[in-house]
């Protein structure tokens, strides 16, 4: 059995092997261990913390089957297991990446073709910059857990018998309780795999039963209306979407392809170099045509439920639906005559990834502050829960950050290149990395709530609270407890001239004794050193 319908000449048929199975998975092993350790480094980000969260029970579940396999079962499991030590999560998501290769060789192995040519693009899908999100973000597990039910599906439907489609259906089931974006896989599989008519027509019919009933029970029927974050609709941003994808699969040069996180129509020229180049090798070659089509059309299917929406265009949602052109690049590769070219090219595209991944962790917006939103939260987090377990016992009770400092954010719709009108607004690094606060509770459960001040006014409460003053991006120190806490912020305001800053301090506690002597002295004080100054 073939899909790929190229005339290979070593498919199953050479007796001597360049590469035992067992060196190819140490092979793949040792490339994922090179290419994905500083990953495990990576702390907790946006979407993990809302998830842990849940999974500690101080937030509830939604009560919905989506995603029930990829979030809820496997935060709540990695709670248990492994608490707040995000490297074990990360080392769950690379290893199911691992796994995920070592399918796509079986799979590549049963489609004919031999240890080589399989582990070509096994090592292709590893290595893949497209990976890079996945690898760094724990939420990436979506993606990555339903890869591997999809991968495991394929497999099961090369098989013959009862059972293995019976195994098949409760795979593909499965990869929709991860992520939906698989509903049109058993479809595209009864289109492109050969197998009998029979075994086509009902698994891909009930592939597409089982993926309505799923939309329909999960609640992802319906389009998402205007103005919610995954807004969908089925016009010209489809188009846009599909060529923004290109593009960035040709802009092998832009180490953050979605540093805008939407379609970019001016991108469309570069979106338009992929399709004619394979345009041009099925009209140069014919018998490019079978194989090349039926990966175009598996690559349409993979990304087509994400393709209508309008603010969500990531360059990770390419790595479920590049798996065809992976084994098509591995048997292109092997009919290269002279191997060590072959070798060279393996050998220079994960270097290329290597290198580009080690710009994106390093890139910043500016100092102290890394473009990627993920990789930015994530070290904003961790460096926050470090300062506070230095500075030794963690008091039980309430806490009330001071917000001294504000952080320009730049609006990703217009770019990250420091033009003017980027500034879209102030915001604070610090409160956005915890969640408003609550994440901390996670990692210090003595922590009965987090308060955030800023100039709208003070926090109800705030004399029986720490406090904590803020500054830089993620730095923080320790104040004193409610109205010392406060004195000496309004002293540290005094001593960096913020005049203004200190007056306003000293009126919040003048609300809670008026006729203070001392508060009311401290406030003609102050404001006669700010008319000093000015």
């Amino acid at each position: 059995m073939t899909i790929f319908a190229f005339p290979i000449r070593s498919c199953g048929m050479r007796e001597t092997k360049d590469l035992k199975r067992f060196n190819i998975y140490i092979l793949l092993l040792l490339s994922a261990a090179i290419l994905y350790w500083p990953a495990l480094k990576i702390s907790f980000s946006l979407d993990d913390l809302r998830f842990l969260l849940r999974a500690s029970g101080v937030e509830d579940f939604p009560d919905s089957i989506k995603r029930i396999l990829s979030i809820r079962l496997f935060f709540q499991a990695g709670w248990k297991l492994f608490r707040t030590s995000s490297g074990y999560y990360h080392l769950v998501v690379v290893i199911l990446h691992l796994i995920n290769a070592g399918l796509i060789q079986r799979i590549s192995k049963r489609l004919g073709l031999d240890d080589r040519v399989a582990t070509y693009g096994a090592l292709l899908f590893l290595v893949t910059p497209v990976a890079f999100l996945p690898m760094h973000w724990i939420s990436g597990i979506q993606d990555v857990s339903m890869t591997f039910f999809v991968l495991l599906t394929v497999h099961l439907y090369m098989a013959k018998g009862t059972i293995s489609a019976a195994g098949t259906l409760l795979a593909a089931t499965l990869s929709l309780l991860c992520k939906e974006a698989s509903l049109l896989m058993l479809p595209g599989l009864a289109i492109c795999i050969p197998t009998s008519k029979r075994r086509r027509l009902v698994l891909g019919l009930s592939g597409s039963i089982i993926g309505i009933l799923f939309l329909v029970l999960s609640g992802s029927f319906n389009l998402r209306p205007a103005g919610d974050p995954y807004e969908s609709a089925f016009g010209v941003n489809i188009i846009w979407n599909l060529l923004t994808y290109s593009a960035w699969l040709i802009r092998f040069w832009d180490y953050f392809p979605d540093k805008i996180p939407q379609y970019q129509p001016s991108l469309a020229i570069w979106g338009l170099i992929l399709p004619t180049i394979l345009s041009i090798i099925v009209w140069r070659f014919r018998q490019t045509r079978v194989p090349l089509l039926k990966a175009v059309i598996l690559f349409l299917l993979l990304l087509g439920p994400v393709l209508p929406l309008i603010r969500h265009s990531y360059f990770y949602y390419l790595y479920l639906p590049l798996v065809p052109f992976w084994i098509l690049i591995g048997i292109l590769l092997d009919r290269i005559s002279n191997r060590k070219i072959a070798y060279a090219v393996l050998a220079v595209f994960f270097i290329y990834s290597s290198i580009t991944g080690t710009i994106h962790r390093r890139a910043e917006i500016q100092k102290g502050v890394l473009k990627d939103p993920i990789l930015r939260h994530a070290a904003i987090l961790k460096h926050t829960v470090n300062e506070l377990r230095d500075a030794g016992e963690i008091r039980g009770g309430d806490y009330l950050f001071v917000k001294n400092f504000e952080g320009t954010s730049v609006d990703l719709t217009k770019g990250l290149d420091g033009r003017t009108g980027t500034i879209k607004k102030k915001v604070h690094f610090f409160e956005q990395a915890l969640l408003g606060g609550k994440a901390l509770r996670l990692f210090h459960p003595e922590i009965k709530s987090v308060h955030f001040e800023d100039q709208s006014g003070p926090v109800t409460g705030w004399e029986h609270m720490h406090f904590f003053g803020t500054y830089g991006v993620a730095e923080i120190i320790y104040l004193g407890y409610g109205k010392e806490g406060r004195r000496q912020f309004i002293s540290d305001c005094i001593k960096a001239d913020l005049f203004d800053r200190a007056l306003r301090e000293v009126d919040i506690m003048l609300q809670l004794d008026p006729d203070n002597p001392s508060l009311n002295s401290l406030k003609e004080q102050i404001e006669k050193q700010g008319r000093a100054t000015s």
